[in-house]
């Protein structure tokens, strides 16, 4: 895949996100779609900030009223 094994290994511990140029090269290795991986961390990403700030966010923010 031409990915270094430090960067896969830092991947795998959570030490590193995946970036566009890796979820390529996965997604062709593997046969998934170019943004497969890449939807993958964005997700990942999203669902870890949701959780840690989602209530906060709640409690800052009021929704703006209808028109």
């Amino acid at each position: 895949m031409k990915i270094p094994a430090n960067r896969i290994s830092q991947i795998i511990r959570g030490r590193r996100a995946v970036s566009a140029d890796t979820s390529i090269r996965l997604g062709r290795y593997f046969g998934f779609s170019p943004g497969y991986w890449h939807n993958m961390q964005k997700h990942f990403e999203f669902e870890c900030v949701r959780r840690s700030s989602q209530a906060q966010i709640e409690k800052q923010i009021q929704p703006r009223e209808a028109a």
